[in-house]
């Protein structure tokens, strides 16, 4: 072997951190259904309430039990708009949808009550604060 090829690879060798070495949470295999930083779930997701669950989550499951796609849900919240003075593009509202699903943006005052009044919920049903000055 190469003297130059044999001392490249012992410096690779050494430059490679050991898992045991680094001590990171990472490196060890994780109880199933965990997740980093996550509570193991109370009883009130056990009872299937949606007393815990955050906006996302409770948006998902109005939208799901309807057995509407993010489309059809863009869809019908277009239709409510019409009689509001409209709303965003079909595509657009998919996207945010899906956002706003994963909690990644908050609907402002106006798709909130978009939202609930498509899914014929109040605001509040959906884990958002109301403001009492908006005018809907």
């Amino acid at each position: 072997m190469n003297v130059l090829t044999d001392r490249r690879s012992r410096a690779r060798a050494d430059r490679r951190p050991q898992a045991a070495d680094t001590g990171d949470r990472r490196d060890r295999p994780r109880p199933t259904g965990e997740r980093p930083g996550s509570e193991p779930p109370g009883p009130a997701a056990a009872a299937g309430t949606d007393g815990n669950f955050g906006f996302g989550r409770r948006l998902r499951r109005a939208r799901m039990a309807r057995h509407w796609s993010h489309v059809q849900l863009a869809q019908r919240m277009r239709d409510v708009a019409a009689t509001h003075g409209g709303t965003a593009s079909l595509q657009s509202l998919k996207v945010m949808i899906s956002k706003w699903e994963h909690e990644h943006k908050i609907p402002n005052e106006y798709n909130r009550h978009l939202l609930a009044a498509t899914l014929e919920m109040s605001v509040t049903e959906l884990g958002l604060a109301e403001d009492p000055d908006f005018v809907w």
